[in-house]
């Protein structure tokens, strides 16, 4: 299992015309693994994201807002053939912002090759309209196609 916690700030510099955005970020994140047997893995993620976001606008008052989004992903994956894996994943995003809530399901398909016993390279399919990364912007469109290259130590 893994767990992490960052503080992240992104802060825009002004422009004449724009908006400057100063946006506070606390993440928390949870992933435990877990090694079925020999060909089959479960993991999970679960994370956590608060966003304080002050924006201002050129000759106007600063406005401010408060972002909370909950991550949960499920992942199973299978060792077919060699070195080949393939997975599944169901997961949910769920945001509540400063005017409505929202939630998010979808599902990911991603077929894998260990190249050997530090690299994965993955190919797959994100059918969601979300991403699984914490640390960006989490409703931000990530539908597609995708490509995966994982480093272990």
């Amino acid at each position: 299992a893994i767990a992490c916690a960052s503080w992240l700030r992104d802060q825009r510099p002004p422009s004449a015309e724009e908006m400057t955005l100063d946006d506070r970020s606390l993440v928390l994140a949870a992933v435990p693994l877990v090694q079925v047997s020999s060909r089959w893995q479960l993991s999970s993620k679960l994370a956590y994201k608060l966003t304080e976001r002050r924006a201002l606008l050129p000759g106007a008052e600063a406005s401010e807002s408060r972002l909370q989004f909950v991550l949960w992903l499920l992942r199973l994956g299978y060792r077919f053939y060699g070195n080949w894996d393939v997975t599944g994943e169901y997961r949910v995003l769920y945001l509540d912002g400063p005017d409505d809530a929202q939630a998010e399901q979808g599902v990911l398909a991603e077929i894998d090759y260990n190249v050997g016993r530090y690299v994965r390279l993955g190919l797959g399919y994100n059918f969601s309209r979300f991403s699984d990364d914490e640390l960006t912007d989490l409703d931000r469109d990530t539908h597609g196609f995708f490509v995966r290259v994982v480093g272990r130590y």
